[in-house]
């Protein structure tokens, strides 16, 4: 314990130094191109950096290696063990689950509720797709929340975030940029509809342009 208290010190004051947006992201294996399809977006536009959240002592000299001009960090957080180590350490700013469609006793379930339980009392901002039931239970004691979900017809550039399915195979989809619709086209099919259109909504909030999202995921 003391041990896992030094290292969460030490990210603790490194994240203080460097001062940037960290998103944590809970995916399951199948979910995983959402988070690098959100890296190409980021990165189109900011220094992005991506860690993976793993054994606590590597994870302390990866995030110690961030470079001071980064804008922006993605931690991928496991979904098979408690995150509450590294919670505490990162604090981080902004959070998404890619899905709550889980069975309530597995470990990826209690993941999920440990990242929400922090954001709710630590005040910070959560993504959450309103189709998601069990997402939007979870969330109910939380103040920042970004809704986003799927939609027939794009009509609000705010929230609700809304991304349209136009085609299912191969996967087009559309979303607002003020009052122009754009279009774009990729090689996904449908199943990976939710991958693209996280993506898109962090790429939108985060205020990257609409054509360097487009072409990030039409070139991914």
């Amino acid at each position: 314990m003391e041990q896992q208290t030094t290292l969460q010190k030490k990210i603790h004051d490194y994240r203080q130094q460097i001062d940037v947006p960290i998103i944590a992201i809970l995916a399951t294996d199948s979910q995983k191109n959402s988070i690098a399809l959100a890296m190409t977006i980021l990165e189109s536009q900011y220094n992005a950096t991506l860690l993976k959240a793993t054994e606590p002592s590597s994870f302390v000299s990866s995030f110690l290696q961030i470079p001071e001009k980064t804008d922006i960090v993605l931690i991928e957080f496991p979904t098979e063990e408690s995150i509450s180590f590294y919670t505490k350490a990162v604090e981080p700013s902004h959070a998404i689950v890619l899905s709550g469609d889980l069975d309530e006793k597995s470990k990826a379930y209690l993941a999920t509720k440990e990242i929400y339980q922090y954001i709710e009392e630590n005040n910070k901002m959560i993504f959450i797709n309103l189709e998601d039931d069990n997402l939007m239970k979870l969330s109910k004691g939380i103040n920042k929340k970004l809704h986003y979900t799927k939609s027939k017809k794009p009509d609000a550039e705010n929230i609700p975030y809304e991304v349209q399915l136009i085609n299912s195979r191969p996967l087009s989809v559309a979303f607002l940029q003020g009052r122009e619709l754009i279009t774009v086209d990729t090689t996904f099919n449908e199943e990976q509809f939710l991958s693209i259109m996280t993506a898109i909504v962090l790429g939108k909030y985060f205020k990257v342009p609409a054509p360097k999202i487009k072409e990030a995921i039409e070139r991914f």
